[in-house]
């Protein structure tokens, strides 16, 4: 199993290691803009806190993990991974870890991704000699109303338990957040609750 060295720019002296779980070689690690969130992958994509070392999530892939990037606001995980003649580009939302899209184009190994300052646009680089530009659509809407947090058109149970397993959260762009306050909390839960009680009246 590897480590995660974290280094103090600064003074460069270590500031703290970490095993990653990783069985195989770790090609790309980065952090959230926000610093709470540090990625890395080797064919797994493995998400940590870099200030405890405690993991966050686990995401199994069929091959290598090859490079990973978030964008400027952090609602997106950018993912390259593949093989040889068959690699794509995975687009994660953050909050949920749900694939938004999938980029096909390259042949050959994703050595590196980069997104705009806008989020707009990804560029990622090749061993087959290219670098391709992506245009990014705007995640659509989930939903008018703001305790469906999980996006099926209806306020139950569900939504509970959607608020509940990401409780205590605070990355931004978290639907589970339903007042918007920064957290996932009890009173997320008691907006999801009442809005429960006031359509089966």
């Amino acid at each position: 199993m590897g480590a995660i060295t974290l280094w103090d720019i600064l003074t460069l002296k270590r500031r703290q290691s970490f095993t990653t779980q990783h069985t195989g070689s770790v090609y790309s690690i980065a952090f959230s803009p926000d610093g709470k969130i540090l990625g890395s992958g080797d064919g797994t994509l493995r998400l940590w806190d870099p200030h405890t070392g405690a993991p966050k999530a686990t995401l199994r892939y069929p091959d290598y993990v090859t490079s990973v990037a978030f964008s400027p606001d952090g609602s997106v995980l950018a993912i390259g991974s593949g093989s040889w003649k068959n690699s794509r580009v995975q687009l994660l939302d953050t909050a949920t870890l749900q694939p938004r899209e999938t980029l096909v184009g390259h042949t050959e190994d994703i050595t590196d991704l980069s997104l705009s300052s806008d989020g707009r646009t990804l560029a990622s680089a090749s061993c087959d000699g290219t670098i391709l530009l992506w245009e990014i659509q705007p995640e659509a809407p989930t939903g008018q109303i703001p305790e469906d947090v999980n996006g099926d058109g209806r306020v139950n149970i569900d939504d509970l338990t959607f608020v509940a397993a990401h409780f205590g959260h605070a990355e931004k762009r978290n639907i589970a957040d339903v007042n918007n306050d920064g957290v996932v909390n009890i009173f997320d839960l008691i907006a999801v609750a009442r809005k429960i009680e006031l359509s089966t009246d």
